[in-house]
Parts: C-alpha cells; sequence; structure tokens
C-alpha cells in the first residue's frame, strides 16, 4: 500500500517544480532585452497576496545588453515562487549577472533565461561567459 502511495506522491511533487526547457547560451542571451551585472540593495514581497512577486532593487554596474534608462537603479520582478521559476535567494550587497526581459516598462526575470546552470554570483560566474560577454560573442542576434 505505500509503495501505490509513493507512486502518485512523487510524481505530483516533481510536477509542481520549474522546468526549463534546454537552451545554448547565445541563444538565452539573444532572447532577454536586458543582461548586466546588478549589485542587489534591497528586496520585497508585493503586499498584493494574489500576485505572488518578489522586487529586488539594485544598481547596475555593467550592462552587456539593453538599455536600463537614465538611472543606473532598477527594480527587477520574479516570481515568488521557485517552483514558478522565480528568483527568490539573491542576497543584498551581492553583484549578480541578471537577465531577462521588459514588458509595460517592467524589468522582469526568472531562472529559466539566466546564462550558465542557475544565477550566481559575478565573481563565480565562468571566465567563458565572461569572456564571451565582454567581446560580445553571443552577438549578433539577427532580428532584433
Amino acid at each position: 500500500m505505500r509503495s501505490i502511495l509513493l507512486f502518485f506522491i512523487i510524481p505530483l511533487g516533481l510536477s509542481l517544480a520549474c522546468d526549463c526547457f534546454p537552451r545554448a547560451d547565445k541563444e538565452l542571451f539573444c532572447a532577454a532585452d536586458w543582461v548586466g551585472v546588478l549589485k542587489i540593495s534591497n528586496s520585497s514581497v508585493d503586499p498584493d497576496e494574489d500576485s505572488h512577486r518578489i522586487f529586488f532593487n539594485g544598481t547596475v554596474s555593467r550592462i552587456f545588453k539593453g538599455s536600463i534608462g537614465e538611472s543606473n537603479h532598477v527594480t527587477i520582478e520574479t516570481p515568488k515562487s521557485s517552483a514558478a521559476c522565480g528568483i527568490e535567494y539573491l542576497e543584498v550587497g551581492e553583484s549578480y549577472l541578471l537577465m531577462g526581459k521588459t514588458a509595460n516598462g517592467a524589468m522582469k526575470m526568472n531562472i529559466c533565461g539566466q546564462l550558465g546552470t542557475r544565477v550566481q554570483p559575478w565573481t563565480n560566474v565562468s571566465q567563458e561567459i565572461k569572456e564571451n560577454l565582454e567581446k560580445r560573442r553571443y552577438e549578433p542576434c539577427g532580428k532584433e
């Protein structure tokens, strides 16, 4: 009886996790509206309980793609839950390589749109990815 119950429970748990389709770094870079190194200054959860969003505020230290407007201070939105592919573990004071989309003037990101295997501090990003960004090897992207 236990094995039958586990047979149904384990797949249910697995189906609640974020599932990203594997894509090459160039494809991820080209799909993004913005790519940059951001130092996180604070985070907040959207007070609207139905929205399920976290906001990260930060300062852009480097931009590799896109524009961030007139200020280098930005707010980035992500789903609150890792099950919804949100990025919920950014530490205040740390700089990260992040990328995402802009929709209705808001910068948005999720775990599936990031270079490398996961979001990590800029100091831990592989030398290969850093060189590809700095030497613009992910470009051209085709139609933009």
